[in-house]
């Protein structure tokens, strides 16, 4: 799927995603990953709302090879920053 850039507002709703990530990890017990895959699912599914995608369709859809590698492209293209292609580059030469 493709789409246009990101808005402020859309980076501001990633990173209120990232931070309540932080604190469901730094506050539970016990964090589950798939509390924290649903969170991301569920704002892949948000941020491209014209597309009619649910959380369901993306975990049917993606690939467990390819699930991380999906959510960083994703991510990546909403706060460049924060992912660096050097770090990616230096992962895959190890």
């Amino acid at each position: 799927y493709e789409r246009g850039d990101t808005s402020v507002i859309e980076l501001e709703d990633y990173w209120k995603m990232q931070e309540k990530i932080r604190e469901y990890i730094n506050t539970s017990d016990n964090p589950k990953k798939t509390m924290i895959l649903e969170m991301q699912l569920k704002f892949i599914v948000k941020l491209f709302n014209d597309k009619n995608l649910s959380v369901d369709f993306l975990k049917k859809n993606i690939p467990s090879k390819k699930l991380n590698d999906t959510l960083v492209s994703v991510f990546r293209e909403i706060s460049p920053e924060e992912y660096d292609v050097e770090d990616d580059e230096g992962e895959e030469a190890k």
